[in-house]
């Protein structure tokens, strides 16, 4: 969003998404911005956070969030968060009805190990 429409990132733009990441029916597309800001390095629980999105509602798009944002971030990832990465696509590998879609999640899985 930042870049689409050429915003410069304010303390009002980030208090604006941090007041918004908890709110009923907007949490789930916030995150994807808040996540992207240059201030969210400084948010305290931000690995927590992250962790999160995966069971903001609704889920299909809060799982979609999630695996945005992990891709966004994974050369960042602290060991710590790393299990429920995994867990998370060893999952939707699990729940997946082809053969294709279980290997995709797989090797996303492996790319956390």
């Amino acid at each position: 969003m930042m870049e689409r429409y050429k915003l410069k990132e304010t303390k009002s733009i980030y208090e604006y998404f941090l007041s918004k990441i908890y709110e009923k029916g907007v949490s789930v597309y916030a995150s994807l911005f808040f996540t992207e800001l240059k201030n969210f390095i400084n948010y305290q629980n931000k690995w927590d956070y992250i962790m999160s999105v995966k069971d903001m509602k609704p889920s299909k798009i809060a799982e979609s969030s999630f695996e945005t944002i992990i891709q966004s971030k994974k050369n960042e990832i602290p060991e710590e968060y790393k299990v429920t990465v995994i867990n998370h696509y060893l999952k939707k590998s699990e729940n997946s009805n082809s053969e294709s879609g279980k290997s995709y999640y797989l090797d996303l899985a492996n790319e956390f190990k």
